[in-house]
């Protein structure tokens, strides 16, 4: 019975940890492309010179 409750304690955090991995790259892989469109959006101002 206590050998159940952890494997399934063991699931729920491998399961949590594995929606926390996917979030944190979700971020910064968002953030890398946000970074990309200001330095994009920058240079394209400079460049114009506006």
């Amino acid at each position: 019975m206590e050998n159940k409750k952890v494997n399934r304690e063991e699931e729920q955090v491998e399961e949590h940890s594995a929606k926390g991995a996917l979030a944190s790259s979700l971020i910064f892989v968002g953030g890398f492309i946000f970074a990309l469109y200001i330095a994009i959006y920058w240079l394209f101002m400079v460049r114009i010179d506006l």
